[in-house]
């Protein structure tokens, strides 16, 4: 039974890798039209784009795993079945359950390298990935200063410039009106900008200028002379908005969303947030089992047929996750019960699955 079970699994490993690519090919190519553009603002170049798809592949990977194993076990036993395989097995008696032992074997080390993906490794790279798209992001703001044009790096920040020297402004007129309704505005003949990573702020230093400053209630505003002034434009909430495609919270490790929500975050989503990862791999452990059943349960007269019904329950899985996410979103259900609702919606259809083919055998017996 050793040989039997190693013989299924190295063909359905072919089948798994194939998988795995082309979902990654996929989902990267439509990513790679969301990501494009922050890293042409900030001229980014070929390998640092190169690293931001590569840190992508890794939660893809764990997101693939259960399709790509769906479809290898039911290419395999769509194929077996039209060679016939699976027939002489079954005149020499062996059953089909025996059948599976291989590919259970390789589904809970599959299950393990899931659950490592989910709650560990992408996390990890989601976070480092924010890093690098927060950089390019913030050096964008910078870089998309253009000499006679009025831009604002963020809200409520608005810049003109005369021309521009390298990394030198020349001719600045900047209005600031983060405060109070009340602008600021500051001419000067110079000034630089760059992006502090750290605390996600734009540094601008103006050089020999005046700053212009409202008191309201009539009163003019004062002027002031200045031959150095730094101003400080935290800019985190617009580079959110350019970076929706990096939800945060992917970033967030797993022990600390054991915690308490930070403010401005639903508890509903914080706990949602966990329990997805943790429905990752027990989905994927409910997919394996279901596919494993149907797929070495019944005959295929043909290996396309048999990948189509893998991609068929797949596709259910899938909407299932989505519409438990939506009815969390609308205070239907909770957070366990959304994150699970794909390895619930799949181990349902086979207890019916199962149920009605009990029930027939019992009619036929009692016909005989």
């Amino acid at each position: 039974m050793l040989r039997l079970g190693l013989y299924i699994v190295r063909q359905m490993i072919p089948w798994m890798g194939a998988s795995l690519f082309g979902a990654a090919v996929v989902f990267l190519a439509s990513q790679l039209l969301r990501i494009a553009p922050v890293f042409a603002g900030a001229h980014a170049g070929a390998s640092e784009l190169a690293a931001a798809l590569g840190l992508l592949v890794i939660p893809v990977i764990g997101w693939a795993l259960t399709p790509a194993f769906a479809i290898s076990v039911f290419a395999v036993a769509g194929g077996m079945s039209a060679r016939g395989e699976i027939t002489g097995l079954d005149s020499a008696g062996i059953g089909r359950a025996r059948l599976i032992a291989g590919p259970c074997l390789l589904g809970i080390l599959v299950t393990a390298a899931s659950a490592w993906i989910w709650l560990e490794a992408a996390p990890r790279s989601q976070r480092v990935l924010r890093e690098i798209a927060i950089d390019i992001a913030g050096q964008a703001l910078v870089r998309g200063v253009e000499p006679g044009r009025f831009v604002e790096p963020a809200p409520g920040l608005v810049m003109f410039v005369d021309a521009v020297d390298g990394g030198t402004f020349r001719g600045v007129m900047l209005e600031d009106a983060r405060r109070d309704g009340k602008a600021i505005q500051i001419v000067a003949r110079e000034a630089t900008a760059r992006f502090q990573q750290g605390d996600r702020t734009l540094e601008l230093e103006l050089h020999d200028g005046h700053a212009f400053v409202e008191n309201g209630l009539g009163v003019p505003p004062a002027a002031l002379g200045f031959e150095a002034l730094k101003v400080s434009v935290p800019v985190l909430d617009e580079l959110g908005e350019r970076l929706g495609f990096l939800p945060w919270v992917m970033s967030v490790t797993t022990g600390r969303l054991l915690g308490d929500p930070p403010k401005g975050v639903s508890i509903s989503r914080w706990s949602y947030a966990l329990w997805r990862r943790i429905g990752g791999p027990v989905g994927f452990m409910a997919m394996a089992l279901v596919t494993m059943f149907l797929a070495f349960r019944g005959q295929w007269r043909r290996r396309g047929m048999a990948v189509g019904v893998a991609a068929a329950i797949f596709l259910g899985y899938h909407v299932a996750g989505r519409l438990g996410e939506n009815l969390l979103d609308a205070g239907i259900i909770d957070a366990p019960a959304a994150a699970l609702a794909p390895a619930g919606t799949v181990l349902l259809f086979i207890s019916i699955v199962y149920a009605t083919g009990l029930r027939y055998e019992r009619n036929r017996f009692k016909g005989v």
